[in-house]
């Protein structure tokens, strides 16, 4: 009878240590879909801002070409000419920083989710040696 206790208590014991080890898999796994997603998004934000700088800075030159037009300034001035590269200057480096920004969090949150993933699978392997560990630790009582 104590045999059959003993191999019950040992059966449990790897059950639940394979039990633990699968609910810190799916944890991770979780992570590692967040992390995807809040990269997708990291990118899908990036390209947005991208065009958004792009048509802002159409919208500025057009406006600008419109005012110098309007008041009789030649379009093809030095002066002209200055202001249209000062505002394309001025717009890309904001483009720049923001887009790169934005790029470095998804890059980021693709290692974050390469952990994760890394991590679950991990966990499933300690398992795993845990439980035969326990497995073969128990059966010493055995014989």
């Amino acid at each position: 009878m104590a045999a059959v206790l003993g191999a019950v208590s040992l059966a449990a014991q790897v059950g639940g240590t394979l039990m633990a080890a699968q609910g810190q898999a799916a944890g991770a796994k979780a992570q590692q879909i967040r992390a995807q997603k809040a990269a997708e998004i990291a990118r899908v934000q990036a390209d947005q801002a991208d065009t958004a700088y792009r048509d802002e800075l159409r919208t500025t030159l057009a406006n600008i070409d419109t005012i110098r037009a309007s008041a009789g300034v030649d379009s093809a001035s030095p002066t002209a000419f200055a202001i249209r590269d000062q505002a394309r200057e001025d717009s890309d480096k904001q483009r720049e920083r923001k887009v790169s920004g934005l790029r470095m969090q998804a890059n980021q949150f693709d290692q974050d989710a390469a952990f994760y993933g890394s991590a679950a699978r991990n966990y499933i392997t300690a398992g795993m040696v845990n439980a035969g560990a326990q497995t073969f630790g128990g059966m010493r009582n055995f014989f």
